[in-house]
């Protein structure tokens, strides 16, 4: 098992948000959060990475205690957390993210065939700003800036949000999973049917508590 959580509480200061939450994701597998706003979705993914305060329970990644891993060093061990507003930089141009997170002068062709598919246009944005951005095209650029590190397991925060069609967001996700084998965890209110996806595992999130969903694995 990828990653292995049990019994997670966690918060922020003094209040507790999340209770005694259970979740584990396997090589190559979509895991889909879903429930209302304010429900603890967030906090759960960020409970997980240690962006908020944890209270109890064991989160295990890869083999590997992230008690013991600092929130810095979480992306090294192949483990990216993408809020839903932010994993960029507003001032910042396409091509400028590139060179700060690519240690080549190039981009690696698996990323180069995926933006292809999803038909991002890099050549007419790479100098543009990222506030300057289509919501759709900041959410793109946030997703293949956290491929560039290779990541064994993405965690998105609400990657629907906002837009009014899903379609390349939905796309990217099954691209991920599909060519390059990257296990996702994927959080947000809308039910899985909704943006046209079909997980491996599907969860709902109400008032703090975590339950598998009867429809653990469906097809559309």
């Amino acid at each position: 098992m990828l990653l292995e959580v049990r019994e997670l509480t966690a918060g922020y200061k003094w209040k507790r948000v999340v209770f005694s939450a259970y979740l584990e994701v396997g090589e190559e597998e979509l895991v889909y959060v879903y429930g209302p706003s304010s429900s603890g979705k967030s906090t759960l993914l960020k409970g997980i990475v240690g962006r908020a305060r944890v209270f109890s329970g064991t989160r295990v990644f890869d083999g590997r205690d992230l008690s013991n891993v600092k929130v810095g060093e979480m992306s090294k061990i192949g483990l990216i957390y993408i809020p839903q507003k932010g994993g960029f930089f507003e001032g910042l141009t396409v091509k400028e993210h590139f060179k700060l997170v690519s240690e080549t002068p190039s981009l690696p062709r698996d990323i180069l065939s995926l933006m292809g598919k999803l038909r991002f246009p890099f050549k007419e944005l790479e100098n543009v700003k990222a506030k300057e951005l289509r919501l759709e095209d900041k959410r793109i650029l946030s997703l293949i800036i956290a491929l560039t590190l290779n990541p064994k397991l993405l965690m998105i925060d609400e990657p629907f949000e906002g837009l009014n069609d899903f379609t390349t967001i939905r796309e990217a996700i099954k691209l991920i999973k599909k060519d390059l084998h990257i296990s996702q965890i994927v959080a947000s209110r809308l039910i899985p049917q909704k943006v046209g996806l079909a997980p491996d595992k599907l969860f709902f999130m109400k008032s703090g508590f975590l339950t598998p969903s009867r429809f653990s694995s469906f097809s559309l």
